[in-house]
C-alpha cells in the first residue's frame, strides 16, 4: 500500500474510532437508562437489547470505518486504490472484527456474571459478525471489480501518455544534452505496452516489452559523454543516464531510481530464481509480486512509469 496513504488513512481511523468509542458509550448508557424507565431492568432482554447496541458501536461500525476511512483518504490524496489495497484492507478490517468478536462477548460476558443473568450472549454476537464479515467482504469484492474496470479502461490512455512523456523528455534532452535520449520503439514493444492481461504470461509480456522500452536509451551518446569526461561508463542504460545528468548537474536521482526499479521488474514476471534486486524494486514501487488481478497491477506499473517520465522531463527543463 502507498506509504503516504497508509499514513493517511490511519490519523482518520484513529479520530474515527475515537469517536465511535465515545458515541457508542454514550449510546449504551443512553438505553441502559431508557430500558430501566420500562421496568425490564435485569431481565435477559433487557441485556439482548443493550448487547445489540454495544455490537453495533463496537464490532460492525470500526470495522467498516477502516473501509471508508481507507477511501476517503484515496479522494482527499487522489491516489487510485488497488485490488491488493483493498485486499490488505480487508484482511486488517477482518483481524479487527476477530478482535471485536471477542471484546463484545467478553463485555456481555462480565454483565451477566455480574448481574447473574443466565442467557446465550455468544450467539447474537456471532450473527452481528456474521452480517458485518459478509458486508464487509461484498463491499470489497464490488470495489475490487470497480477497479479493474477502470484500469482496462485507463491503460490504453497511460501508454498513449507514456509516449506524450518521451515526446517531451526528447525535447528537452535534445536542447539541454544535445541529442535525444529515446531512440525509435519497435512498433511490437508498443502494442504490448497497451496491452490488457488476462493472465500472468500475459503481464509477464508486458512487462518483458518494458524493460525493452527502457533499455532504448542511445546508450552509445551516453557512453561517449561519459568516456570524454573521464568517467566509468557503468553497465545498464538508466545506470548511464544517472551518471550523465550528474555528470551535468542535473537532479533527476528520484526519476532514474525509479525507472531503474521499473527495469528490474523483468526479473520478477515471471519469477526468476535469483531476483532479490527485482523484489526489493517491488516493493519500492508498491508492486506486488503475487497480483491479485494482472490487470490492475499492468495499469499501476503503467502509472508509475507516466510519474518517473514526468519527474525526468521536470529535471531536464531546471537544467542551465
Amino acid at each position: 500500500m502507498n506509504q503516504d496513504i497508509e499514513k493517511y488513512y490511519r490519523i482518520l481511523l484513529a479520530r474515527e474510532s475515537e469517536r465511535l468509542a465515545v458515541e457508542g458509550q454514550a449510546a449504551v448508557q443512553k438505553l441502559e437508562i431508557v430500558l430501566g424507565r420500562t421496568g425490564k431492568s435485569g431481565s435477559g432482554v433487557f441485556e439482548l437489547g443493550l448487547l445489540g447496541v454495544f455490537c453495533d458501536w463496537n464490532v460492525k461500525r470500526p470495522t467498516l470505518a477502516i473501509l471508508e476511512c481507507f477511501e476517503a483518504a484515496c479522494t482527499a490524496l487522489k491516489v487510485e486504490p488497488t485490488q491488493s489495497d483493498y485486499d490488505e484492507i480487508q484482511k486488517i478490517a477482518e483481524e479487527l472484527l476477530e478482535r471485536g468478536d471477542e471484546g463484545a462477548r467478553r463485555w456481555a460476558g462480565d454483565r451477566a456474571a455480574r448481574k447473574g443473568i443466565p442467557g446465550d450472549y455468544a450467539s447474537p454476537v456471532q450473527q452481528v459478525v456474521g452480517r458485518t464479515r459478509s458486508e464487509l467482504r461484498r463491499i470489497v469484492e464490488l470495489r475490487k471489480i470497480e477497479v479493474t474496470s477502470r484500469s482496462r479502461l485507463r491503460i490504453p490512455e497511460n501508454r498513449d501518455a507514456v509516449l506524450s512523456r518521451i515526446s517531451q523528455v526528447n525535447s528537452h534532452s535534445k536542447r539541454v544534452l544535445g541529442y535525444r535520449l529515446f531512440v525509435t520503439t519497435e512498433h511490437r514493444v508498443l502494442v504490448d505496452l497497451g496491452r490488457t492481461p488476462s493472465s500472468e504470461e500475459e503481464l509477464a509480456t508486458c512487462v518483458q516489452a518494458l524493460g525493452i522500452f527502457l533499455a532504448q536509451i542511445d546508450q552509445e551518446r551516453l557512453s561517449d559523454e561519459l568516456s570524454a569526461a573521464g568517467r566509468a561508463v557503468p553497465p545498464g542504460s538508466m545506470n548511464r543516464l544517472g551518471e550523465v545528468l550528474k555528470l551535468r548537474g542535473i537532479r533527476g536521482d528520484s526519476a532514474i531510481q525509479t525507472l531503474r526499479d521499473l527495469a528490474r521488474l523483468r526479473s520478477l514476471y515471471p519469477a526468476h530464481p535469483d531476483s532479490t534486486d527485482a523484489i526489493a524494486a517491488a516493493e519500492r514501487l508498491g508492486i506486488p509480486r503475487n497480483p491479485s488481478s494482472t490487470v490492475d497491477t499492468w495499469c499501476c506499473v503503467l502509472d508509475i512509469l507516466v510519474r518517473a517520465l514526468d519527474e525526468l522531463c521536470v529535471a531536464l527543463v531546471g537544467a542551465k
